[in-house]
């Protein structure tokens, strides 16, 4: 005993239910559908049947017809109305007796002056000439025309005559009237006749409802009764299908004209028989539902036990897996929505006993992120520091760096203190080089990027005094290159790439112990994804730059911290300053290029992916000596540095200049109300004031095109590309040489 209040009941009365609805609305439809589809064929296949004879009808009364036209035309005919012999005329009968019971002359009074009668020659005459088909043959020369049927006592038969009255050609000559007597059964002796049903029958009548044809002989010349409204719609010249009572027999009857004459055909099929094969496809409709309703029934059952099996099994491993006993498991016995349920229930139960250990890598991974951000911040912090420092130690350097420059320019070549400025001026040029350190590392890189050929800064490297010192200082350690003939241009600061090889060559020189070998190696690179988790995408072409080492590797705590400032294991004063990969790292950044770095224990790799650049690289600019770069004009020097002002007063004046000095964006301003310069000078950040991008602005209203060059201790930032936008022309790095300024300042003013 089921209980309706499981689940298994419910399923199982919502399928009963939804099934025996469907079992009616389809047997129904079914039903009515089929009853239609047969009432309309049987419909269709009556009225087919009253056309057909119709059809036979017609067909039989034209060649009635026809074969009366051809007694009437007959030259035996013309001659005898000429000369009145009765062995023509007999002679005429005795031929083309046809479907004719009988076959008459009569002269043009209407009198029968020969005859063949069923096939014999009757002497026995009669006067038609008061006949009613002699009256319409005598007004229809020429013409067939036919009576109404009616009981011939001489052919003992209900029968029709048919006459024509045959005149000459100019219709002034009487030639005579044949008429020809047939019995009505004749029509129905030629007639095909399919089967009408077991029951059916066919019925010829006239425009009054006569009877002429039909299967029972006593109908013959009665008046066909119908009950109803549709009397007039049965005798009508007209074609259609209807259920009525004809003649005391309830049917449906079909009813089609007999064309050119008054008569319709009426095929009738018995109403029961009619509704016989709806009977018999209401009884197997019925059969069928009980059959598929006691099968659908059993289904139902089977199919609401499978479904509720693996519920039920679901509910049991559920009460366990609440009491903790995770390793409960639902055999997965079809590959339906209820073998999906177990499966999902299988892992649902495998993934709680992993819950703790995934617990505890996203702490772990949290921790990871953390010491990211907390490195990235860090990294932020310190960038920002050096930039500020490296800015300010840009100002000091200047003098420490230009004026050798120009001492050495006013010496002679054997004076003594020729060889101190000159180690002036390279302690000046080492201390420059610490502050492109911080700049690189404040991710403001001081340089203009130009298309290079990425093998020729390789090979510019090796051959570089930086390289050549360090092979000499480690004899012991050989350096070689693979470079890869077909490797691609970049778009970079050739000065920093630069940097970037002797940092990453060094590092790998003082990871060698005794002898061992350095390996640059470069080689193209289609896609991929970057070994650097914190690099951009790495979509497209790439040059790919490795350097390695055959040293002892580098730990892995030690591999969290490389690229850190200051972040160093070797010796201080012999090693660099710790910047190194700091260095690196924000080069390659500045580049839109990744770092990655891996390491065995027996050898280290630095791994450096640098986007292809298409363009072509630009030709070098050949040396110039100073006596090239002289020139004419009044610059306006624009510098919140006193230092930097002297300076560049003192190169520009050396170079031919006419030159004029004030110490902020304002002060330049008030100058230009009342003066006018060939070119400006502009330092970019002058603090306090406007800065220099500010200042062109408002120098541009007064002096419209007034031309200018923009200095700067960083890189050629936004607001400095804004003022290129403006028109200053040219950007210059602090601190400058004099060939720099000189280049910078006669490119400007010959435009």
């Amino acid at each position: 005993m089921i209980a309706f209040h499981s689940i298994r009941a419910k399923i199982l009365f919502t399928q009963l239910s939804l099934l025996l609805l469907t079992i009616f609305i389809v047997s129904s439809s079914s039903y009515v559908f089929m009853e239609n589809s047969l009432r309309s064929s049987q419909e269709r296949q009556l009225t087919q049947f009253a056309s057909q004879f119709a059809l036979q009808i017609h067909n039989d009364l034209k060649s009635i017809r026809q074969h009366l036209e051809d007694i009437a035309t007959s030259r035996e005919l013309e001659v005898y109305s000429q000369n009145f012999q009765d062995g023509i005329l007999r002679e005429i009968f005795s031929n083309d007796f046809g479907k004719f019971a009988k076959l008459a002359y009569l002269n043009e009074e209407g009198r029968e002056e020969a005859k063949v009668l069923k096939g014999k020659i009757v002497t026995t005459y009669l006067d038609m000439s008061e006949r009613q088909i002699i009256q319409e043959v005598r007004a229809n020369p020429n013409r067939v025309v036919f009576s109404a049927p009616y009981f011939s006592q001489e052919i003992d038969s209900p029968a029709l005559q048919a006459a024509i009255l045959q005149q000459g050609y100019f219709h002034d000559e009487f030639i005579g009237i044949i008429v020809g007597t047939l019995a009505l059964q004749s029509l129905q002796s030629d007639m095909l006749e399919p089967t009408i049903g077991k029951s059916g029958f066919f019925r010829l009548i006239d425009q009054d409802g006569t009877i002429l044809l039909s299967p029972k002989p006593e109908e013959i010349l009665t008046h066909v009764r119908v009950e109803g409204d549709e009397e007039a719609q049965v005798f009508a010249h007209d074609s259609g299908v209807i259920k009525k009572t004809i003649n005391g027999l309830d049917g449906f009857v079909a009813y089609a004209s007999v064309s050119q004459t008054s008569w319709s055909i009426l095929v009738t099929l018995p109403a029961s028989e009619f509704f016989d094969g709806m009977r018999k496809l209401k009884e197997t409709i019925v059969l069928l539902s009980a059959i598929l309703f006691l099968v659908s029934f059993l289904l139902a059952l089977f199919l609401s036990n499978l479904i509720t099996r693996p519920i039920e099994q679901l509910i049991k491993a559920t009460e366990k897996v609440g009491k903790g006993d995770f390793k409960q498991k639902i055999a997965i016995t079809s590959r339906d929505e209820m073998g999906t349920l177990a499966e999902s229930f299988n892992t649902m139960t495998a993934e709680l006993g992993v819950l703790q250990q995934r617990d505890k890598q996203l702490t772990e991974e949290k921790k990871r992120s953390e010491q990211k951000l907390h490195r990235a911040e860090k990294m932020e912090a310190i960038g920002l520091m050096a930039g500020g420092v490296a800015h300010d130690l840009n100002n000091i350097l200047s003098g420490v760096v230009s004026y050798p420059e120009l001492l050495l320019h006013e010496l002679p070549n054997d004076h003594l203190l020729r060889q101190s400025l000159l180690t002036i001026k390279q302690s000046g040029a080492r201390a420059v080089a610490v502050v492109a350190d911080l700049l690189t590392v404040a991710r403001g890189i001081a340089s203009i990027k130009e298309v290079t050929s990425f093998n020729t800064l390789i090979t510019t490297f090796v051959g570089s005094g930086e390289c050549s010192a360090l092979c000499r200082r480690y004899p012991a350690i050989t350096l070689s290159t693979e470079l890869s003939p077909d490797t691609g241009n970049i778009c970079c600061s050739p000065v920093h790439i630069h940097k970037l090889l002797l940092n990453l060559v060094t590092n790998a020189f003082e990871a060698v112990q005794g002898s061992g070998t350095v390996t640059i190696r470069t080689e193209n690179e289609l896609g991929g994804q970057s070994s650097d988790p914190e690099g951009p995408g790495n979509a497209g072409r790439h040059v790919v730059l490795q350097v390695s080492d055959s040293g002892s590797g580098i730990s892995e705590q030690d591999m969290k911290k490389i690229f850190e400032p200051y972040y160093s294991k070797k010796v201080l004063g012999r090693s660099g300053t710790g910047l190194g990969l700091s260095v690196v790292w924000s080069i390659v950044k500045e580049h839109d290029g990744q770092i990655a770095v891996s390491s065995d224990g027996n050898s280290t790799v630095f791994t450096v992916l640098f986007p292809v650049c298409l363009e072509r690289p630009q030709e070098i600019q050949a040396q110039v000596s100073l006596a090239d770069l002289q020139g004419k004009g009044t610059i306006l020097m624009v510098d919140d540095e006193a230092l930097q002002r002297e300076i560049a007063e003192r190169m520009l004046n050396s170079l031919g200049y006419s030159v004029r000095t004030v110490s902020s964006g304002e002060e330049a301003i008030a100058y230009l109300e009342k003066h006018s310069v060939d070119l400006v000078l502009l330092d970019m950040i002058m603090d306090p004031g406007i800065n220099g991008s500010e200042t062109y602005v408002e120098i541009k209203k007064l002096h419209p095109g007034q031309k200018a060059v923009i200095a700067s201790g960083f890189s050629e930032s936004t607001a400095i590309q804004e003022a290129k936008a403006l028109g200053v022309g040219t950007f210059i790095k602090k601190p400058y040489s004099m060939e720099e300024l000189g280049r910078a300042i006669l490119q400007e003013l010959q435009g």
